[in-house]
């Protein structure tokens, strides 16, 4: 899935429609991918979690020069919060 993680929910949701700008219903789409705030993107991944999904692959979606940021967000904000399930 594509993810970016923001401390505000607009700064991520703005980064992910710059990038991607060329998808057709990319606002139909966002809306499942874990894009927002930790709180959304964590409630967004529990929403897989609890139709039973129990592997993912995220992607962020931002440019090379932030790759390393938005890994390190959800290591440290994301996984954490599923570390026991």
């Amino acid at each position: 899935m594509f993810c970016h993680m923001a401390d505000r929910s607009q700064d991520a949701h703005a980064m992910a429609g710059r990038f991607f700008q060329n998808v057709a219903d990319r606002e139909l789409v966002q809306q499942y991918w874990p894009i927002g705030s930790p709180q959304e993107c964590c409630e967004k991944i529990a929403r897989y979690i609890e139709a039973g999904l129990t592997k993912f692959v995220l992607w962020p979606a931002c440019p090379p020069a932030d790759l390393i940021e938005q890994v390190d967000r959800f290591a440290h904000r994301l996984i954490p919060e599923f570390s026991a399930v």
